[in-house]
């Protein structure tokens, strides 16, 4: 419930509290002075009928007579008059009906008629005495008028009061208003000074500090948006180039994938540099950090006008660039200008020579693909550019190759060794004195159906790696040729 309805309900019940008191007593008054008037006019009827009935009192039929004339003549419930035994000598009484007053207000008000007493004489002696008691009727149609009349009247008057308490509370709690609206705007980073500062000391104070407070509030809120910005930045970036990590490479290619726009075909280059890590460890993390950040400066000037381009350094020694919208010859172009810049720049230093080669690898993306194969195209036509004579870039064509990047080769590997397809064969290679001098090991593997797997150039590669791994764990010394 709010200050507001608070506060009325608490006026409300207050002011009709004394009204209803002020009423009563309003009510009473006028009730007392009815009464009082009622009684007046009993007693002036019965002075003056005792009087009346003095003089004819020898006549008893001329007394019943003027009692029946005052009867009918004024608004009477009762008249009896009685000797000096106190029997009595004649009566007139009528039935009480009250017409035109609710039953319930009869009840209510219960106003009694007083009976006023008087002494009739004759002559000088005492012939009786004259009680009259007057008609509560018309009492009570004037105590019905006056309770509407006052009920009306309060009515008016606690209405009014109402209203004009409303209307003044709302004028009170109006800078309540506006604190809370300033509160609210707030917790919803809308940032506002309150110019309208109240009278009232206690809200005037209220309003005087919130107004302190914003600024403050402001300014923190502000660093924390930085703060959330710099840790978002730092999830995708790479420290050493200053480039964009491999989470955000995928984050970017997924989006432009799944994109109803133009960039959801486009190229991707990957660029792999070999001897890195031997450039580090002899040569130190200076040098090695110095070179790869003039290689990303490099891939950003060389990129700078293809629009939604995105350069990233996925790992130590590989960058990878999204260029949306663009023909893959265009693309072979980019990237065979960035691998000559990049063998200058290695040229160019005293020791990268010795140490670094660089290679690089294009393939084309469509809403289609998603990235795992994009990572297998780029793969499989890195393998094919290393074992390149000219060290040119390589495009992978759709058509005409098998597309199994290292994933799957390492999968297909394992799988072999697992299901016990991997094959050996020995044979002897003899000095001239036919001694033997060393054995050579041929490994051929099975397919499914249990023919030869092909051994192309691609295999071959994939599958020396895996037994060089292999063969770590051998004694004796091994040449893998």
């Amino acid at each position: 419930m709010t200050l507001f309805k608070q506060i009325m309900m608490f006026i409300t019940a207050l002011l009709s509290l004394v009204l209803v008191i002020v009423f009563s007593i309003n009510f009473n008054v006028s009730k007392s002075f009815v009464q009082n008037d009622l009684y007046q006019r009993a007693k002036n009827s019965v002075n003056s009928l005792s009087l009346s009935l003095g003089d004819v009192s020898d006549d008893v039929f001329l007394m019943e007579t003027t009692i029946n004339a005052m009867f009918d003549g004024g608004h009477f419930q009762r008249i009896t008059l009685k000797d000096i035994d106190d029997k009595q000598v004649y009566g007139k009484e009528e039935t009480l009906v009250i017409e035109g007053v609710p039953d319930f207000f009869i009840g209510f008000i219960n106003l009694e008629a007083p009976v006023a007493k008087a002494v009739v004489f004759n002559g000088w002696n005492i012939f009786g005495s004259l009680e009259v008691q007057g008609h509560t009727g018309e009492a009570c149609l004037r105590m019905w008028g006056i309770f509407k009349s006052l009920s009306f009247s309060f009515f008016i008057l606690w209405t009014g009061c109402i209203l004009v308490s409303s209307l003044m509370l709302k004028l009170m709690l109006k800078s309540l208003d506006r604190i809370r609206e300033q509160a609210q705007a707030i917790g919803e980073n809308k940032f506002i000074i309150n110019p309208h500062i109240p009278s009232t000391v206690e809200l005037k104070q209220v309003v005087l500090q919130m107004n302190k407070m914003v600024e403050p509030v402001q300014n923190n809120y502000a660093r924390s948006i930085e703060t959330i910005k710099e840790a978002k930045l730092l999830r995708f970036k790479d420290m050493v180039s200053g480039l964009y990590n491999k989470a955000y490479f995928v984050r970017m290619m997924q989006a432009n994938l799944e994109s109803q726009a133009a960039v959801s075909k486009g190229e991707v280059i990957l660029l792999t540099i070999e001897g890195l890590p031997q450039l580090k460890e002899v040569e130190g993390y200076g040098v090695s950090e110095a070179f790869i950040k003039e290689a990303a400066g490099i891939l950003k000037d060389k990129t700078q006008k293809i629009e939604g381009r995105v350069v990233t350094c996925i790992k130590e020694t590989e960058f990878g660039l999204i260029l949306p919208c663009i023909l893959p010859e265009n693309a072979m172009d980019m990237a065979e200008s960035i691998l000559k810049d990049l063998l200058k720049l290695i040229k160019k230093g005293t020791v990268l020579e010795d140490y670094l080669q660089v290679y690089a690898s294009v393939a084309s993306y469509t809403y289609e693909d998603n990235t795992s194969t994009i990572f297998s195209k780029l793969d499989y036509s890195m393998i094919l550019a290393k074992n390149s004579q000219d060290n040119t870039p390589v495009h992978f064509k759709e058509k005409t190759d098998t597309l199994l990047g290292r994933g799957e080769w390492k999968t297909l590997i394992e799988t072999a060794i697992d299901s016990n397809n991997i094959v050996f064969s020995c044979q002897p290679v003899l000095t001239l004195e036919e001694q033997t001098f060393y054995r050579e090991i041929f490994i051929a593997m099975k397919d499914d159906h249990g023919g030869a797997f092909p051994f192309s150039r691609l295999y071959r590669w994939h599958w020396i790696v895996h037994v060089c791994h292999l063969l770590q764990a051998v004694p004796t010394p091994c040449f893998i040729k």
